[in-house]
């Protein structure tokens, strides 16, 4: 209730009340100025408030244990929100009501125009520029020619854009050279040697990089030998990464069992490659609907991918596999079992799962 009161009641309020305040002495009047500010502080109490309903629709659909502390942002980026959101819509309503108004406006209004359409222009620009973003990005996530990808890398937008830059080094169709120049940029370094098109000579070097050791555990393309050196790495969560990665040698993971941090890890993943347990129920992730905003809803039809392990047992056949899932149906159906009925385990949980072929 502390939380709730500190961070979306109080907020909420102090802007409410700058709204009327602003509202009461700014928007006093008839004029064009004025009844521009009355509506851009009813837009900024009101972006606020769909940032607070933002980030509650967050945490009702998270399944980590961590998404309470959005709240934490509700205060601090809520209020830019609604300061920017004042402004934008201050200038917006004067250009609106000065082009229709034409005839109406007061001598001591001629101020406004000119203030009003510089911010106009500026946050024009700043969407235009977003939206071309989202657009390059897009091209460099599913762009599949390599002349296509090095045409995008030499565009003059990328090497100013980060996030396109990003999304290009992850690419695993991107070529080697275009590989081979986004790794000078440490920020995306990672990224790049996540990337199983990066040549293995590249991605031997890397690891003179600790902040690339993690992404190099997990690419199938990292050397052998760098692989070996990667075991003996003094972060535990670099030598459990390992053990995700199909290219390591069964002798490395004999090694990482008498690792007493990863020893039980490795131990189950060189019984699953020893017996061929290649077989894993999986449960969809979560979406959301127009319906129930805020109701964690499972995705049957997202990409394999982004699915999850519905348990921690791996079978070498798919109808054991089956058999599995028919039983955990069985046992939620049953009328008089209780079952856990919430967002995040409905009663047909195993009903949406599926059983697929993993790679050991």
């Amino acid at each position: 209730m502390t939380i709730m009161l500190q961070y979306v009641v109080l907020p909420l309020a102090a802007l409410g009340a700058l709204c009327a305040l602003a509202s009461l002495r700014l928007g006093r009047g008839p004029g064009i100025p004025a009844r521009a500010t009355r509506h851009a502080a009813a837009a900024s109490w009101l972006a606020l408030l769909g940032w607070t309903l933002h980030i509650f629709q967050g945490i009702a659909l998270s399944q980590r244990g961590t998404a309470m502390f959005g709240i934490l942002t509700i205060g601090p980026v809520g209020l830019a929100l609604a300061a920017v959101a004042f402004v934008v819509v201050w200038g917006l309503s004067v250009v609106v009501q000065s082009l229709l108004f034409r005839h109406g406006r007061e001598p001591g209004e001629m101020w406004s125009m000119p203030l009003a359409s510089m911010i106009v222009i500026l946050a024009g620009s700043a969407c235009a520029a977003v939206a071309y973003s989202a657009r390059l990005q897009a091209t460099a996530r599913t762009e599949t020619s390599p002349d296509a990808l090095r045409a995008l890398h030499a565009h003059w937008w990328t090497p100013h854009d980060m996030a396109v830059l990003a999304t290009l080094a992850g690419n695993p169709r991107t070529p080697s050279d275009v590989l081979a120049d986004l790794v000078w940029d440490p920020t995306i370094r990672s990224v790049v040697a996540e990337n199983p098109a990066t040549p293995p000579a590249l991605l031997a070097r890397l690891h003179v990089d600790p902040g690339t050791r993690m992404s190099l555990a997990v690419n199938p393309a990292t050397p052998v030998p760098t692989l070996r050196e990667l075991a003996s790495d003094p972060d535990r969560y670099v030598r459990h990464a390992l053990l995700t990665n199909k290219s390591l040698p069964l002798d490395l993971l004999t090694q990482l069992e008498q690792d007493p941090d990863v020893g039980g890890a490795a131990t189950a993943a060189l019984q699953r490659r020893q017996q061929g347990n290649e077989w894993l129920l999986m449960a969809p992730p979560h979406t959301w609907t127009w319906g129930r905003p805020f109701t964690r809803v499972l995705d049957d039809d997202a990409p394999m991918e982004q699915w999850g392990g519905a348990s921690t047992d791996y079978f070498d056949s798919r109808e054991a596999c089956e058999a599995l899932r028919a039983e955990m149906v069985r046992r939620a159906s049953h009328p008089g079992r209780r079952v856990r009925d919430d967002a995040a385990f409905p009663r047909d949980f195993y009903a949406h799962t599926r059983c697929a072929f993993v790679q050991p």
